[in-house]
């Protein structure tokens, strides 16, 4: 060393405390040679459970804590569901509304068009039909066997086949 470095070294400052060496991370470290241990004591009954005591008050801080931000998370996850659900339902009573509406023109629409003033101007202009001057009313015809069995929920017999006796005049096949 040169007299300008020697004349600025501490003295105050033990050699085997002083030095340094890298350690394999990077960082410096002291080296442990000629440093004095901390004296070790055997800890008495009150020590322990004071220390017990506390080791559990930090674990019961600890899990409080644990359990408010787990109740927080589910509050918070509770609130977007409902949140998304009102939207969903807000969404179905909109398009339930326009539905409706569309239901309601279509019903109006159709009692317009089906309006007996409206079905007889239709007929009479653009289909070019005429009211007649007289309206005969038909007879009611009795209804034959097989009717009659429909309507009392009879079994009909099967039709017998009777050949028909061609008309005069009519061309053979």
């Amino acid at each position: 060393m040169t007299s300008q470095a020697q004349g600025r070294e501490r003295t105050d400052v033990p050699a085997a405390s002083a030095r340094t060496s890298r350690a394999p991370g990077g960082g410096e470290r002291a080296d442990r040679v000629g440093r004095e241990r901390v004296p070790l004591r055997v800890l008495g009954a009150r020590d322990l459970a004071r220390r017990a005591r506390a080791r559990a008050a930090t674990r019961t801080v600890v899990t409080s804590a644990a359990i408010i931000v787990v109740a927080l998370l589910v509050a918070a996850g509770a609130q977007a569901y409902v949140a998304e659900q009102q939207l969903r339902i807000d969404s179905t009573e909109q398009q339930l509304t326009s539905a409706v509406a569309l239901s309601q023109s279509l019903q109006l629409s159709r009692a317009e068009l089906s309006s007996p003033g409206r079905v007889l101007a239709v007929a009479e202009h653009a289909l070019k039909m005429v009211s007649p001057a007289t309206v005969h009313d038909l007879r009611p015809v009795r209804p034959g066997p097989s009717v009659a069995a429909l309507a009392h929920d009879v079994a009909v017999p099967a039709p017998v086949s009777v050949p028909v006796a061609r008309r005069a005049g009519a061309a053979r096949p």
